[in-house]
C-alpha cells in the first residue's frame, strides 16, 4: 500500500510539471489550422494527425514530418521528406528546413510534393493537383514538440486557393 501511495504521488508531481512545461498557449488539447480561403472567410481546420516519423526506402534514410487537418468539405495534407546520412540528425527533431521556406509554381503537370488539397466529392475526399504552393515553418521547437507555420497553395480545375497558418502546434515523434 505504501508503494502505491507514492507511486501516485510520484504521478501527481509529473503530471503538475507537465503543466508547467505545456503553457497554455500551446495548441496540443484541439489543433487547428485557420484557413482563409480566396473569398475573404476564415474557418479552422481541425488537425487529426501531426508527427514525425523515419524510414528508409531505396534511397536512403529520412525523416518525413506529417500534418494532415480535415473537415467536412476540404482535407489540406502538408508532408515534408528529409534525408539524412547520420543516426544522431535521423533520431532527432529538428529539419533543416526550419525558418525557410519553399515555394512552387508550375505551368506543367507537376505537383508539388510537400502539400496536398483535397475537396469532398459525393461521399470521399478527392485530391487536386496543386499548381502553386508555398509553405513556411516559422518555428519547429524540438524541447516543446510544438510546430509553426504557414503556407498558401493554388489550384487551376477547378480553381481554389487558400492561404493557412498554424501556430504552436504540437506533434508527435515517432523513433
Amino acid at each position: 500500500m505504501k508503494h502505491l501511495l507514492q507511486g501516485i504521488a510520484m504521478l501527481s508531481i509529473l503530471c503538475t510539471a507537465c503543466g508547467k512545461l505545456l503553457p497554455e498557449e500551446v495548441n496540443c488539447g484541439n489543433p487547428f489550422i485557420k484557413i482563409k480561403p480566396a473569398d475573404g472567410t476564415t474557418f479552422h481546420l481541425p488537425i487529426s494527425y501531426n508527427a514525425i516519423t523515419r524510414a528508409t526506402d531505396i534511397t536512403g534514410r529520412f525523416k518525413l514530418l506529417h500534418l494532415e487537418a480535415v473537415n467536412d468539405s476540404v482535407k489540406v495534407i502538408v508532408a515534408i521528406k528529409e534525408y539524412v546520412y547520420d543516426n544522431t540528425n535521423l533520431y532527432g527533431d529538428n529539419f533543416h528546413m526550419n525558418g525557410m521556406q519553399v515555394e512552387f509554381r508550375s505551368t506543367v503537370n507537376i505537383a508539388p510534393n510537400f502539400i496536398f488539397l483535397a475537396l469532398k466529392e459525393n461521399d470521399r475526399y478527392v485530391f487536386k493537383r496543386v499548381d502553386t504552393a508555398m509553405l513556411a515553418i516559422t518555428q519547429l521547437d524540438t524541447a516543446r514538440k510544438t510546430i509553426s507555420g504557414n503556407f498558401y497553395l493554388a489550384t487551376r480545375n477547378p480553381t481554389y486557393a487558400l492561404a493557412g497558418t498554424f501556430t504552436k502546434v504540437c506533434f508527435l515523434s515517432f523513433k
